[in-house]
């Protein structure tokens, strides 16, 4: 994984995801928050992506994650279900 959160340590976010996305050795991103998951996404990356810090339980920044195929950690049941309930309703 390569994790490119934070503007991927200062060095630019899309300028170094496009780099990786050539790279066979990169399998998956890893974000800091779901907005630079999103960047990604706009900026053509199609590998997997991960968000790694815990986010608002909000419906539009959710299904937009969810619809673009950003993977987000779970950090309590809460959150679980409310991923799960949404995934179900957006099949």
């Amino acid at each position: 994984m390569a994790v490119v959160k934070s503007n991927a340590y200062g060095h630019g976010l899309p300028e170094v995801a496009r780099l990786c996305q050539k790279n066979q050795e990169v399998d998956y991103f890893c974000t800091v928050n779901l907005s630079e998951a999103l960047i990604l996404r706009q900026n053509g990356i199609k590998k997997p992506i991960l968000v790694l810090s815990y986010y608002d339980l909000n419906k539009k920044g959710i299904t937009e994650a969810i619809r673009r195929k950003i993977h987000l950690a779970v950090y309590d049941s809460r959150q679980y279900w409310y991923l799960n309930n949404l995934a179900g309703k957006l099949k």
